[in-house]
């Protein structure tokens, strides 16, 4: 005859098969969800870094018309080494011409920053810049 040492071991009961399959089941869902939420807080991440460096490059190609006494209307474009490509158009601004007393020529400029092939991944920037060159 053999006695339990404890009262309440009288009837140990286990974790049945399917008590195992479901909780391994529920482990892999909630283990899945929370992979997808992480993979999409880094693409947020990464796009967010792609975004702050094509601002970068808008704001540096916007400091070299600026500091271009004599820009002249023309096109330019070219290719950052991480694949950002940018376009650069200064086009004449006749509406913004003075009178002629001011011998400075108004310029449009518009940049164009893509990093990818959506719309989402562009960045667009227009401005007006001054220069000495007369057409």
């Amino acid at each position: 005859f053999h006695r339990p040492l404890h009262p309440t071991m009288n009837h140990i009961r286990g974790f049945t098969l399917i008590e195992i399959l479901v909780a391994f089941t529920v482990f892999a869902l909630v283990g899945g969800l929370l992979l997808q939420t992480f993979q999409e807080g880094l693409r947020a991440a990464n796009e967010a870094e792609r975004r702050a460096h094509a601002a970068l490059v808008a704001r540096s190609k916007l400091a070299e018309l600026a500091a271009d006494e004599n820009l002249q209307p023309s096109t330019g474009e070219g290719r950052e080494t991480n694949g950002i490509s940018w376009r650069v158009i200064v086009e004449e601004a006749p509406e913004l011409a003075s009178d002629g007393l001011v011998p400075l020529t108004p310029l449009r400029s518009r940049i164009t920053v893509l990093w990818g092939e959506g719309p989402r991944q562009r960045l667009a920037v227009e401005t007006l810049v001054v220069s000495k060159w007369r057409p």
